[in-house]
């Protein structure tokens, strides 16, 4: 699949009192250790992998300020995919007294289906945190679709400004580097639609 944008972001599209908004009512909430693709054993192997604590939301108010963005990135990057509906919100917390990370990974494949034969296929990531607040925590894309090809790592470093909205496609390589001082907060929502044509 040829892209011409592996990512699209709109800086500071969130107000900071809705960033704040979110990340109280985020924490109100008992956070679990994330996992990979489902895979609760929380080992040393998943933990170089992954080592993040997330909590599940679903509320209409937090999507009515992001939906015109993820709309907004499917059509100015000229992806035009066809989504349908999205999955529950993920709200993430990075610490950096565990060095908290999400190593190389892709949020869905040509081959993830759910009940309804749909696949995951705009990922969208909003930046909750002042990046006073923290230290580290980037995250970074790579230029192929798989991250040990040869190319180059393309910086997001626009991103960091709170409230900042970044999407894209959720078969692209992305990590979310170690946090190394404070506390990262971030929301993850995934689209999903009908098979790739």
């Amino acid at each position: 699949m040829n892209l011409t944008n592996y990512f699209w972001y709109f800086q500071s599209a969130v107000p900071a009192r809705i960033c704040d908004e979110i990340i109280k009512y985020g924490l109100s909430f008992k956070k679990k250790q994330g996992t990979v693709f489902g895979n609760t054993k929380h080992n040393k192997k998943l933990l170089k992998t992954r080592n993040s604590f997330v909590t599940w939301l679903n509320v209409f108010w937090i999507y009515k300020e992001i939906l015109p963005s993820v709309k907004g990135s499917n059509a100015e990057a000229c992806w035009n995919y066809d989504i349908v509906y999205p999955e529950q919100f993920q709200f993430t917390e990075y610490n950096g007294d565990q060095k908290q990370h999400y190593d190389w990974h892709i949020d869905g494949s040509f081959n993830s289906l759910d009940e309804n034969n749909y696949y995951r296929k705009v990922s969208t990531v909003v930046n909750l945190s002042d990046p006073k607040d923290y230290e580290g925590g980037d995250l970074e894309f790579y230029d192929y679709l798989r991250p040990n090809a040869k190319g180059k790592y393309l910086s997001t470093k626009l991103f960091k400004k709170r409230g900042s909205i970044i999407s894209f496609p959720s078969f692209i390589y992305h990590r979310v580097k170690p946090v190394t001082k404070g506390t990262r907060h971030s929301l993850v929502i995934w689209h999903r639609g009908p098979q790739f044509k």
